[in-house]
């Protein structure tokens, strides 16, 4: 009984192009579920951010902002949280206004949850603010301050600064 040699060469040639194009699907599918977890770890820390903030309110600090500085793109948004801590015994009635920004520029938008909350006695409660950088323009860049305003009535007036710092 004798071999063919080509039928050899035949198989050879075929387990090469199963092998490479197996390693090609491999590949685009690593790349796929890598996506899916990048997408789902931003969404997850969104989710969270709401409810476990990183930089709490006390009674002895009782405004947080976090994060205190943010550094967005030309034409990217970003989030803080601004949180209120109670440790009055009574509830509050509290909101927050956006008291503007220093220098006031157009390129910039900037503006928190206008909710107004009750606060319990050791309560907390947190607003979003949303930032958004809304040109591309090359000079559209720099250091803006902005401050917010924190609402509880009568002695329970708290104001906060935001640092946000729009690059290219």
């Amino acid at each position: 009984m004798q071999k063919s040699k080509k039928g050899d060469l035949s198989l050879s040639t075929n387990a090469i192009v199963i092998l490479i194009l197996a390693i090609t699907i491999l590949g685009l599918a690593l790349t796929f579920v890598r996506g899916l977890f990048k997408q789902a770890e931003t969404k997850v820390a969104e989710t969270f951010s709401a409810t476990e903030l990183s930089n709490p309110p006390t009674k002895d600090n009782p405004v947080t902002i976090s994060p205190g500085i943010l550094t967005l793109r030309q034409k990217e948004s970003g989030k803080a949280v601004i949180a209120y801590y109670n440790a009055d015994p009574d509830t509050r009635t509290c909101s927050v206004t956006s008291l503007g920004q220093r220098p006031t520029v157009t390129w910039l938008s900037v503006a928190a949850s206008s909710a107004t909350a009750q606060v319990p006695r050791d309560g907390i409660n947190a607003w979003t603010i949303s930032v958004a950088s809304t040109t591309s323009n090359a000079a559209d860049k720099g250091t803006v301050l902005a401050s917010f305003k924190v609402d509880c009535g009568p002695g329970g007036t708290f104001t906060k600064d935001l640092v946000i710092t729009v690059t290219t």
